[in-house]
């Protein structure tokens, strides 16, 4: 058992480390999802080498040395400066981690099993030209449904108008921002998100804190969730090779998904607003960066929790999104712009009221080529409404189906997860030479 380092071994350690995880991100991640803890809590200096030194002092003090070697070869296993300081050592209880568990493949139903365009869309990923675009309904098992919320609100404030309780959160929004103000709703929903992640997940993830920033939060559910089931839906996209992600969502779940994969994720923002509090851009950096699979772009429509400014949350932010967009198009990327004319669209996790999917729908892929657009196979994943069995069910799914076909998208009636999960096992064989099924 290891409890202690020699002089000379905390410096093979130190330098095994600091190769194998070049980066505070890859760090951060190590200390979050192998040790559940957070890198912030346990070292306070600026520089990654003498990160690494507290981060192994207070492993030695803490007789959790094994622990976090063991860790740090579950998430970077080819490591040789890591394999050369285990057999150093002489370590029998630290092992290579195991082969991760096959990907969770759910059964296919009648529907979906003959979805008619798996191989053009499997032959557009195979192209690097494949561009998923996430919506708010990825977050629902983390968060619940954003309905849910403007029933909530509704009640707690009072809202007047209609005789039913609406489920609209933008229009509930309004009108808390209205009679309360902009700041409240601003904070109001960091203390949704909070409430709701402790609640629904405290049990399961001890040590949330009611303090902590919402992103942290979500962090460390998603680091939960995502251990236990390698299908769940940010795992899966993390792992296509995708130069490109579209997200209308307002968390970094995505960028840290990717990072778990061994990627390198640029992060970029719509800046719909003329506002001197944006943060820099990839661009102002590189002016000729190109997201490629290994070092992917993930660009975040309306706006990040952390800058509370650019959320887009109630009716009058999507309104002047779609002025922003339009007078400040030009801040839009070249590559973003180019994969909405000219790649394959997954819209994964919206409905068709959404405020964002519509919003999305008009001021950016109508911005598009419509002829280029034609040559690709976009698929949107909706869930049958005439599993409901009502007329009025089956008059919204022909609806669905008019309104999408409008715009060259194909739909696949089933769950995200579902899609998800066949799209994987599709590909996996169109990458064996099998093709799909």
């Amino acid at each position: 058992m290891l409890t202690t380092l020699s002089g000379p071994q905390m410096r093979q350690l130190h330098e095994a480390l600091l190769a194998a995880f070049p980066q505070e991100e890859q760090l951060r991640l190590l200390v979050r999802f192998e040790l559940n803890k957070t890198l912030s809590t346990l070292v306070k200096s600026d520089t990654l080498s003498a990160m690494v030194l507290e981060l192994l002092e207070w492993a030695e003090a803490q007789g959790k040395l094994e622990d976090l070697l063991q860790g740090a070869l579950n998430t970077n296993p080819d490591n040789p400066q890591l394999k050369a300081f285990v057999a150093r050592v002489g370590l029998a209880a630290v092992t290579p981690p195991a082969a991760p568990p096959a990907p969770i493949i759910l059964p296919a139903t009648p529907e979906t099993d003959t979805f008619p365009k798996w191989h053009a869309l499997l032959s557009d990923l195979a192209s690097g030209q494949c561009t998923p675009i996430l919506g708010p309904g990825l977050l629902e098992p983390l968060l619940g449904a954003s309905r849910d919320l403007a029933r909530r609100w509704a009640e707690t404030f009072r809202f007047p108008l209609g005789p039913r309780v609406p489920e609209d959160l933008p229009q509930v929004a309004q009108f808390l921002a209205t009679v309360e103000s902009p700041n409240t709703l601003r904070q109001e929903f960091r203390k949704y998100l909070v409430e709701e992640l402790i609640t629904r997940h405290g049990t399961q993830v001890p040590g949330l804190d009611r303090t902590a920033a919402p992103d942290d939060l979500l962090r460390a559910v998603a680091a939960a969730r995502w251990l236990q089931n390698p299908a769940d839906p940010f795992r899966v996209l993390a792992a296509l090779p995708c130069p490109l992600y579209i997200t209308a969502n307002l968390d970094n779940l995505l960028a840290e998904a990717l990072r778990a994969a061994g990627k390198a994720p640029e992060v970029e923002l719509c800046r719909w607003l003329d506002d001197d509090r944006w943060p820099p851009s990839i661009y102002d950096r590189e002016p000729d960066y190109q997201p490629t699979v290994a070092r992917p772009l993930v660009y975040h429509l309306f706006g990040r929790l952390p800058l509370p400014f650019s959320l887009v949350l109630k009716e009058d932010d999507y309104f002047e999104y779609l002025v922003g967009v339009t007078r400040l198009a030009r801040l839009v990327p070249t590559a973003v712009r180019a994969a909405l004319s000219d790649s394959a669209l997954l819209f994964l996790g919206f409905q068709l009221d959404d405020w964002g999917f519509r919003v999305l729908f008009r001021s950016i892929i109508r911005q598009g080529v419509p002829g280029r657009r034609g040559q690709y196979t976009h698929v949107a994943v909706q869930i049958d409404p005439t599993t409901a069995n009502t007329p009025e069910a089956a008059g919204a799914r022909r609806y669905l189906q008019s309104y999408f076909e409008s715009a060259d998208v194909t739909i696949y009636w089933g769950r995200v997860e579902q899609f998800l999960s066949e799209f994987q096992a599709h590909w996996t064989r169109y990458q064996a030479g099998e093709g799909p099924r």
